[in-house]
């Protein structure tokens, strides 16, 4: 009997005691997959917010011109009508003071808008903010950076529109002695030989889109207590629940100085705050992300106490189960020790029906508790918007697969990376619900295409994953690009709009092209942005080859950082003659780079990388300045006052160019009439009217202004009559093939007779031979450069140069 008793004792121990810990176990798992949900569901919110924040910045330019353009245009309808109606009736000067009072009081822009205007001689008839200047001529007024102002008012209009934008500083209302960027949009009236105009500070756009998107934040709800707060990086709440921000005034500052650590930091906050309803204060965890440009901290978090309610929920299940089993366990076996003083054989008996009992209510349980697990894995693992894996479950398949083909080498794999190209048009354009849509008709489409061992993942955004197995590789895997690019291609019907979303596709395959799959997606990654710069709508296997340009391009970056630090660069200069008396015109500065690693590097191959990386801003401002050292010193030691022609990238087309040549000019002592600037057709054509407000600037320091390798880019007439240019440079494509090539002539003596018509200078490169000169003389080219006359040459060497060529003049004479 004894021996019953101490059985039972144990057995019953070891069930509960197992039972125990399987429930802690399954609790502990079960928090942390709520945990990383939560987590997970607050970075998808705050990139969308992001990317929502980005496209209002990008809108504040265009909304303040559409906003200005048309005020201007209402305003000169009723001026028209006004005009028209009383010409006959009233001499010109009392229709202009008329039409002077009639807007001087007119406000918009939630006060701060005004209609100005001037004639087109410079005199102001009408500025409402300062009417002291009003009767006086202020042409030549600048800005704070040496903007013109009225002029480039007035020059904005000279185009067969009669109309146009400019950008200047301005004073800000209420301070008289600050200026900040404003955009004008202003139209002549030929009538009253006016201009009328309107314009706005773009920052007070800005604030208003701001506002905007603070309201919306504002009301942005998700989860059960999910909302996005934004702060200032010195710790002022913006946008929160409105109880909430009434709190922050009072308490908890040391939440708010978490924040600003974790902006700081990795970006996880962890301290006191309260719900959205204002219960608290309860722990909380957020993610913080800095806004670029706008100084705002975006905070998004969740609370532990909402996990522990579901925690909570499960463990008064598990208690409620574990009571029960304990009593189906306990109340047994008491029987079962009475009957056992009775009778041992029969209890011995009883207890194995009772102990098959309890097993069968453990197995109910587990399988409600292994339910529960299931579901919340699926969560875990699986994209909510699609239904496809994510990049959790693909991890683990991955590595799993792989394990496989280690054994089984026969087992190849290949990872898809698709990119859907202009998919961010339809976000900005059409909203987030549309670009969901357009994700989850994708989704439908790349699964109906593979196989059942295929495996189909969306890693986020318009990123999608396809892993292969069991193929012949990379055949198979190229065959289901074709046919994904050609399913995909088709139109996708949104709302009424009929969408066509072209994808890039990256191909790696295992073992060939990486034996771990972070290899693999890296690899996959460099042959996806292959595919983009193929023009996309395409795909690309990766080979050795791409893997090598990625590193080289990445040492080549270093080493050029390196050189910008230790002023490694050097510049070369290319005479440039006067064909008609083949005296010196000028010089071209040309930069060279003899890496101490690489040795010397070729300009076309560290120019591009310089601009992709960000890098051809100092590059730029160093030559710019190097050259016009030179230049001055030149100058100062006899040489005879010519050009100096310096090249700029497309990237350095920007407002800060005017100050950057300023500051050379200024700094070296070298006149702005012997700077000579070279631009390709292409970085002018990319943003013309830009282009043009920018170089007229220039123009205005005294610089010359050259279009480089005409011909080989737009080439486009109507836009080459309204560039400020002075010279065309052209290319050394077309000067190669003289005087023989019949096409070769015919296109360099119509570029001659191009600039000639337009009273520009032409500049023939790449000169090597005499018969090349002499056809250049004869279709009446100004200017020449090439091997036929001096290669470029460092400083000193062109010195000598010189030197010698006048030392050889002197004997022949």
């Amino acid at each position: 009997m004894s021996i019953i008793i101490i059985l039972m004792a144990t057995i019953a121990g070891y069930l509960l005691t197992k039972n125990y810990l399987d429930k802690q176990s399954r609790l502990s798992e079960l928090r942390l997959d709520i945990e990383q949900q939560n987590r997970d569901r607050i970075t998808n919110e705050l990139d969308s917010v992001l990317k929502y924040i980005r496209f209002m910045k990008d809108q504040a330019e265009s909304v303040l011109m559409e906003n200005t353009k048309e005020r201007v245009d209402q305003v000169y309808a009723e001026i028209e009508a006004t005009y028209h109606l009383m010409r006959d009736k009233y001499p010109e000067s009392d229709i202009k003071q008329l039409i002077r009072e009639m807007l001087r009081n007119v406000r918009f822009f939630n006060g701060r808008g005004y209609f100005f205007i001037k004639q087109l001689d410079g005199v102001t008839v009408l500025q409402p903010d300062i009417p002291g200047i009003e009767g006086q001529n202020m042409l030549y007024d600048k800005d704070d950076r040496g903007r013109f102002i009225e002029l480039g008012l007035i020059q904005a209009t000279t185009n067969p529109d009669k109309a146009g934008y400019y950008r200047y500083r301005w004073y800000v209302p209420g301070d008289s002695d600050q200026m900040m960027d404003k955009i004008s949009y202003v139209r002549q009236f030929p009538p009253l030989n006016w201009i009328i105009g309107t314009g706005d500070h773009l920052f007070y756009t800005e604030n208003d889109l701001k506002a905007k998107a603070l309201k919306r934040f504002e009301s942005m709800r998700f989860g059960k207590h999910g909302y996005i707060a934004v702060f200032t990086e010195d710790g002022q709440m913006l946008s929160g629940p409105t109880n909430m921000a009434n709190m922050y005034s009072v308490k908890h500052k040391h939440a708010v100085q978490q924040v600003l650590v974790a902006a700081k930091g990795n970006g996880i906050a962890q301290y006191e705050w309260y719900y959205p309803d204002g219960r608290g204060p309860v722990q909380k965890e957020s993610l913080v992300v800095r806004v670029p440009g706008w100084n705002w901290l975006l905070v998004s978090g969740f609370y532990p106490d909402d996990v522990n309610e579901i925690i909570a929920v499960q463990r008064q299940k598990l208690n409620d189960s574990f009571i029960e089993d304990t009593l189906a366990l306990v109340v047994p076996l008491f029987i079962v020790f009475i009957i056992a003083l009775v009778a041992s054989l029969l209890s011995a008996k009883w207890l194995t029906v009772m102990f098959s009992r309890y097993q069968s209510s453990i197995y109910i349980h587990q399988s409600a508790l292994k339910q529960t697990a299931k579901e919340m894995r699926h969560l875990a693992e699986y994209d909510p918007l699609t239904g496809l894996p994510n990049r959790r479950l693909l991890n683990q398949k991955a590595e799993k697969l792989i394990m496989l083909s280690e054994l089984f080498p026969e087992e190849q794999l290949a990872l898809l990376f698709i990119d859907l190209d202009r998919f961010k048009t339809i976000n900005d354009s059409l909203g987030h619900a549309a670009g969901d849509q357009v994700l989850q008709q994708i989704a439908k489409r790349l699964s109906s295409n593979v196989r059942s061992t295929d495996i189909v993942c969306r890693l986020g955004g318009d990123e999608f994953v396809i892993l292969m197995s069991k193929q012949s590789f990379p055949k198979a895997a190229s065959d289901l690009a074709t046919r994904l690019i050609k399913c995909i291609s088709q139109p996708v019907m949104i709302e009424g709009h009929q969408l066509v979303l072209p994808p890039s596709i990256g191909i790696a395959t295992y073992p060939d092209d990486g034996l771990d799959f972070a290899t693999l997606q890296r690899n996959a990654d460099i042959a996806l942005y292959r595919a983009k710069e193929q023009g996309r709508n395409n795909y690309q296997l990766y080979s050795e080859h791409m893997g090598r340009l990625v590193s080289e391009q990445l040492e080549l970056e270093k080493a050029l950082r390196k050189a910008i630090e230790t002023n490694a660069f050097e510049l070369y200069y290319q005479p440039q003659y006067h064909l008609h008396d083949e005296t010196l015109s000028g010089y071209e500065a040309l930069i060279r780079w003899n890496c101490p690693e690489r040795g010397f590097q070729a300009p076309d191959k560290f120019i591009p990388l310089a601009e992709l990386s960000g890098l051809i801003q100092p590059i730029g401002d160093w030559v710019l300045h190097s050259a016009c050292q030179q230049g001055a010193s030149w100058l100062a030691k006899g040489f005879p006052k010519v050009s100096m022609s310096v090249n700029l990238s497309p990237y350095q087309l920007r407002e800060e160019l005017l100050v950057c040549v300023e500051k050379a000019l200024t700094e070296s002592g070298f006149p702005a009439s012997l700077l000579t600037l070279e631009i390709t057709e292409t970085s002018l054509m990319n943003n013309a009217e830009q282009a043009i407000e920018l170089l007229t600037q220039l123009k205005a320091l005294g610089v010359g202004i050259a279009l480089d390798d005409f011909g080989t880019g737009y080439s486009s007439l109507s836009y080459l009559k309204r560039f400020p240019l002075d010279e065309l440079k052209i290319d050394k494509a077309f000067i190669d093939g003289l005087p023989d090539d019949v096409d070769d002539h015919a296109i360099t003596s119509s570029i001659i007779n191009i600039a000639s018509n337009l009273k520009m200078s032409t500049v023939a490169e790449g000169v090597e031979t005499e018969a090349q000169r002499n056809a250049l003389i004869a279709m009446g080219c100004n200017q020449v450069q090439g091997y036929l006359y001096a290669k470029p040459m460092p400083p000193a060497e062109l010195e000598r140069f010189f030197a010698e060529h006048r030392q050889a003049q002197s004997k022949g004479a």
